[in-house]
């Protein structure tokens, strides 16, 4: 394999060569990044989830960050609307086989817990529920902050305006809190390799942290100690199931938060930073970025091409400041991807929308095959618009007729386990 004298001479080797991710080595520096693709009704993964999972891992991904799930029954009051599920050893098991195909494949997968939800940018489109949020603060969205071909859905001006939401009780929020507990230990019973707490883009957790989303005035918001109480605290429960497991330094813990806001008076990279700095005093052994205020600058959260240059910007800057590893996402460009992976140290490359249009991204640059990557179009149509998000359903890629067909092919099924070979 040659990859330094493929494609104009780009030297590729550092994009997928082996990387140290805590106590595991992966396989690339790249990563699927979570997604709510495979959502199922019962709160259960189930065949499709196993092999598109193990379908991303089978393409060299090094490191899968799994679908956000939810942490609690109260969070599924919240939340119905087809939420996978981990707080229960019934959902451990159904997770598990999940588990063991990536691994089997060589791959390693993280669990991203989210923990009350969507917040405030939470849509239930029976009607049953309502939003429920740090702060009874509605998102509203303007049409020049939509992604590429949102503005082309029928159905779009019902996604421009959210709903005025609940203020969150305190009783709520301490339940929440302690909710992590439980699913982080039901993450290791399942196998996971880690954990993910979800606090990014507009959802629950990003709602404490905002300046422009928390004007409680108790114990969780105003000051920069307050709006940072639930995530320091949810947080703190995650790494306490991890010491009464007995799997430190086994297992990972990290956050996803969004780089910046972007929004006149809200957080920044250097506020993203202390943040961060925080939770790995903690235990946090990685940072996972996402990016924006949420849906209002939803042209942020689902980037385009024309905003790679921000991209590049947060992956020099947070690999600057943080020493854990970092994943950046939406670097779809082999080219830019390898540019930078030499010339930083920490960061990893996540994938979501790439990753449907071709999950053989990583290893058609490991073999000297870049041409042949099938590059996503940025369309947000087959995953976003036609299905995907707003529909309900399960996601489709229009450049990629394989997408949410991966049980079918057998060659997606788990390997069997090595003898003696275990998950941990």
């Amino acid at each position: 394999m040659d990859t330094k004298n493929s494609n104009k001479n780009v030297d590729f080797s550092a994009l997928v060569s082996p990387f140290k991710f805590g106590p595991f080595t992966l396989p690339s520096r790249t990563a699927v990044a979570p997604m709510n693709n495979m959502r199922q009704q019962d709160g259960y993964p189930n065949m499709d989830s196993l092999c598109f999972y193990t379908r991303r891992a089978r393409g060299g991904y090094g490191l899968i960050i799994a679908e956000p799930v939810s942490t609690g029954k109260f969070q599924d009051e919240l939340n119905p609307y087809l939420q996978t599920r981990l707080y229960t050893p019934e959902h451990a098991k159904a997770w598990r086989l999940v588990v063991e195909g990536v691994h089997s494949f060589g791959g390693r997968i993280i669990a991203q817990l989210a923990g009350l939800g969507a917040g405030r940018q939470h849509w239930d489109p029976t009607g049953k529920t309502r939003p429920a949020a740090a702060s009874p603060i509605p998102f509203e969205v303007t049409k020049d902050h939509l992604p590429k071909n949102f503005d082309k859905d029928p159905n779009i001006e019902m996604h421009l305006k959210g709903d005025m939401p609940r203020e969150l009780t305190r009783a709520e929020i301490y339940k929440a809190i302690e909710d992590y507990y439980m699913s982080t230990r039901m993450a290791i019973m399942a196998g996971f390799d880690g954990v993910e707490y979800h606090t990014c883009h507009g959802y629950s957790g990003h709602n404490f942290l905002s300046p422009n989303q928390n004007f409680r005035t108790d114990e969780f918001g105003g000051s920069w100690e307050n709006r940072t109480r639930f995530a320091r605290e949810s947080f703190k429960q995650i790494m306490r199931a991890i010491r009464d497991e007995g799997v430190e330094g086994k297992f990972v813990a990290g956050c996803r938060t969004s780089a910046a806001e972007h929004t006149p008076g809200g957080f920044t990279y250097e506020d993203m930073v202390k943040f961060h700095k925080m939770l790995i005093e903690l235990g946090s052994s990685f940072v996972d970025l996402s990016d924006s205020a949420g849906y209002e600058r939803w042209d942020i959260f689902i980037p385009d091409e024309d905003k790679m240059p921000l991209k590049i910007e947060q992956a020099h800057y947070f690999d600057k400041e943080l020493d854990v590893p970092v994943l950046i996402p939406s670097v779809h460009d082999p080219v830019l991807a390898a540019q930078l992976a030499n010339e930083t140290k920490n960061i990893i490359f996540s994938h979501g929308r790439q990753s449907l249009a071709d999950p053989d991204w990583t290893n058609k640059i490991r073999d000297g095959k870049v041409d042949e990557i099938n590059r996503c179009k940025r369309c947000n149509i087959g995953c976003m618009l036609k299905y995907g998000i707003h529909a309900g359903v399960q996601l489709r890629c229009i450049i990629n007729p394989e997408m949410g067909f991966e049980m079918y092919d057998s060659a997606n099924y788990p390997k069997p386990m090595a003898p003696g070979k275990y998950l941990r």
